[in-house]
């Protein structure tokens, strides 16, 4: 790759191309070169504000088809440069800027309105029009010399919005632009050094022969908006891929090396007291190692993992060194005491018994507003080592199986109202955002709540089927998970509420919660029914329970069989409908309405999707100050993405108990990247200055 040593240089540059790796935090001004007021969006302010970037890797076609990482930018010599003695002698030759790869070093604020959005920043060459300039090459002796130059550079900027991928691009070169911008946007350089060829200098054969810049000291380019400072290309350059740098005690995790150029051979080393706390179990030679952590780290990052890439031309070496984390978690299992840990900063919902643990029922709880039968329990992780500087993301997992609905005296079972039913298991269950706590505290812990059971809403605390039973029987699977990998032991736990009408109430019998398996048996004589759209929503109205669980059980079989015809799937959604407008009975439980509320979510109905908002915001008593669990919310979240547009129309009129029922729908949603990008464009649309303190709020825009 390099000239043979003793060997004479040419008279003659050939056109080809300099190869250049920005210095991280390179700015481009764009105080001197503001972006307008609405360019982001209708009420976005002018961006003026320095904006840095950093490099990254172009596409291999600029460099023959080799995967060089460490360029970013690439300027071509049009044409060659004859430099026959006597020296000093000159030549001129038109420069290009063809390659560019840079990005934002941080997200860039951008004020919209009243609030602040976050956008990242993508530079590369203006696809209207070419970055141009000259350099004048002098040689003074054999080996090189000095060169000018001056290079107009038109980038085109990508803008991505953070919440969303919104998409905004500037293209410089399409700009009309004055003798006086043009003069900002062109870099200078002056008595640059060059030389024919340096040691263990990148070398690319018929792209950059006989010519290297910057050689053998460093310059800068200097213009009004840009600095751009440009080294002697290194003469290798090894990086480790980015990557969890937690490894939780006894797992494993692979870690990749990209070392340029190539044909270089790699080392893998833990050094230091790092041997003590993690091992290479493979790829100890390969561009891929796997390191498994053996004991917990005294503090963050204390194992250094470390890549030696060689060239086997001239031996160059250079290294690349990251800190690994053994981490581990103890976790305890809580299911009774008046309150929960001092530490958990988990908001209370104050209609489930919290923060009292264990089983509790309508009244309990340290202000009396719990409003059902709920199994309340504490998760709490503690972690290891406790710093503070730990990058690990953790996240309670969770899966479900056991049985969840209601029987009535012959052994009719209807699973229909409960999202809770999956005997055939295990079912995800992962805790929602609001039940865990997993920003580590001052002592190294973190939190996760739960309360299954049931809920009953004022006006369905009453029963009026006697011996008609609630069945809520449950075996969770629980761990912690790191960045992920399973850091502690699997927790395995139970929660069993089983409730009798009698006497127009209900009667809690055996209630139980607490660590292992409890068997949950059921005795399903539902008989079948041919399917008959028609005789379904009548049976669905009917006063008997056992009726209804035969409706049920036949719309749910057809419906998981996919044997539901276009037809009959309208006529059926439209009687749901129809049952949700007309049919009530107060203190039913399961009422005719409440099926057809649950069908129409298990249908993926978006016709009903207004009627489940007006069920969820009037049918329900909220007295208590807290917002209920309702079937309606239920379904409203079964339905996912095309919910969210219908509840955030609501922000700006919705009243403050009313939107924190909303809310809680949107926050329950399991695809949360779609409800950022549906609020992100509602915001775009002006909603109101109310509905944009939810909104934001709700969506962390600005993150």
């Amino acid at each position: 790759m390099e000239d043979e040593p003793g060997a004479s240089p040419p008279h003659s540059i050939p056109a080809g191309r300099d190869f250049f790796r920005t210095q991280p935090g390179t700015a481009f001004m764009f105080e001197r070169f503001p972006i307008p007021a609405g360019f982001f969006s209708e009420r976005s302010y002018p961006l003026a504000q320095v904006v840095r970037f950093k490099g990254r890797p172009l596409p291999n076609h600029y460099f023959g088809g080799l995967d060089i990482l460490h360029v970013d930018t690439v300027v071509e010599r049009k044409k060659p440069a004859d430099l026959a003695p006597p020296y000093p002698c000159s030549a001129r030759v038109p420069i290009e800027l063809v390659g560019l790869a840079l990005e934002s070093v941080e997200p860039i604020p951008v004020q919209v309105g009243r609030r602040i959005e976050l956008w990242d920043a993508i530079a590369e060459v203006s696809s209207t029009r070419p970055s141009q300039g000259w350099m004048t090459i002098t040689k003074h002796n054999r080996e090189g010399g000095t060169f000018d130059s001056a290079l107009t550079v038109l980038p085109q900027i990508t803008f991505l919005r953070r919440c969303d991928g919104k998409k905004r691009v500037i293209d410089v070169g399409a700009l009309s632009l004055s003798d006086d911008l043009l003069a900002k946007l062109t870099l200078y350089s002056v008595n640059t050094p060059w030389r024919h060829t340096a040691k263990g200098i990148l070398r690319l054969e018929g792209l950059n022969d006989h010519f290297v810049a910057g050689a053998p000291g460093h310059f800068e380019e200097d213009g009004e908006v840009s600095k751009h400072h440009v080294h002697e290309p290194p003469s290798c350059v090894v990086t480790i891929a980015p990557g969890p740098t937690c490894i939780c005690l006894g797992q494993s995790r692979q870690y990749t090396a990209h070392g340029s150029p190539e044909g270089g051979s790699y080392s893998w080393d833990i050094t230091g007291d790092g041997k003590s706390r993690a091992r290479i179990t493979a790829g100890p030679l390969a561009p891929t190692v796997t390191v498994e952590g053996t004991a917990v780290s005294g503090m963050a990052n204390d194992i250094p993992l470390q890549v030696e890439y060689s060239l086997p031309v001239n031996g160059t070496t250079c290294t690349y060194t990251i800190g690994l984390t053994t981490i581990d978690a103890t976790l305890t299992f809580r299911n009774s005491g008046m309150s929960w840990d001092p530490l958990n900063s988990i908001s209370p919902e104050l209609s489930h018994g919290h923060p009292q643990l264990g089983a509790v029922k309508p009244g309990d709880g340290p202000t009396g507003m719990c409003t059902g039968y709920f199994k309340n329990i504490e998760l709490k992780a503690e972690i290891h080592p406790n710093d503070p500087a730990l990058k690990c993301s953790f996240n309670f997992k969770r899966t479900l199986t056991g049985i969840c609905g209601a029987r009535d005296p012959s052994g009719s079972f209807m699973s229909a109202g409960c999202r809770f039913h999956c005997p055939g298991g295990p079912c995800d269950d992962n805790p929602a955002g609001n039940h865990q706590d997993v920003s580590l505290s001052t002592a190294g812990t973190i939190f996760n709540v739960d309360s299954p059971g049931w809920d009953f809403p004022a006006t369905l605390a009453a029963c009026f089927d006697p011996g008609v039973e609630r069945i809520s029987c449950l075996n969770f699977t629980e761990w912690l998970d790191a960045d992920g990998q399973q850091c502690g032991r699997t927790v395995y736990w139970h929660a069993n509420t089983h409730l009798r009408c009698v006497d127009g109430g209900w009667v809690e019998i055996s209630p139980s919660v607490g660590e292992g398996f409890y068997a949950c048996n059921l005795d399903d004589r539902t008989p079948g029914i041919r399917f008959d759209v028609g005789v379904l929503l009548r049976l669905l109205v009917s006063d008997s329970f056992r009726d209804q669980a035969i409706a049920c059980k036949a719309i749910l079989g057809a419906h998981e069989s996919d044997r539901l015809n276009t037809e009959d799937r309208g006529e059926l959604i439209s009687g749901l409908l129809t049952i949700v407008r007309e049919h009530r009975r107060e203190g039913q439980s399961p009422s005719p309405v409440m099926l057809a509320l649950e069908l129409l979510g298990v249908l993926q109905a978006e016709q009903g999707i207004p009627a489940l908002l007006q069920e969820v915001l009037t049918q329900f008593n909220f007295t208590s100050g807290d917002p209920q669990w309702t079937v309606a919310a239920n379904a409203l979240v079964r339905l996912g993405e095309t919910t969210v547009p219908h509840v955030v129309q609501r922000a700006n009129e919705a009243d403050d108990l009313e939107w924190r029922t909303l809310e809680r729908v949107l926050q329950s949603m399991k695809n949360q990247t779609s409800v950022c990008r549906v609020i992100c464009e509602v915001l775009d649309s002006e909603p109101g200055l109310k509905a944009e303190d939810r909104l934001v709020g709700l969506c962390q825009v600005g993150g």
